[in-house]
């Protein structure tokens, strides 16, 4: 403890790639995004345990301009389900 405060342990530098990640549509047609190879395991390591991540994504263009926000949550994995 350093300061009164738990010390947390370093997290490995991963590399996580562009190619890793894409946009998908639910059947609603709600965009979502799909992790894959780099992304999919560093967003699994930084999960608290008994989490599972929940991918909020909203688009938007207007041209020459496009926006995307994107916000990822940890949720319980009964309320994943829902």
């Amino acid at each position: 403890m350093q300061n009164g405060l738990p010390q947390k342990k370093p997290v490995p530098r991963l590399w996580v790639f562009w190619r890793d990640m894409g946009v998908v549509n639910l059947r609603s047609g709600k965009p979502t995004m799909a992790l894959t190879g780099g992304a999919q395991q560093r967003l699994s390591d930084i999960l608290p345990k008994g989490q599972t991540a929940q991918i909020e994504l909203s688009m938007t263009d207007e041209p020459p301009l496009a926006q995307a926000i994107v916000i990822i949550s940890g949720c319980a994995q009964e309320e994943a389900t829902r």
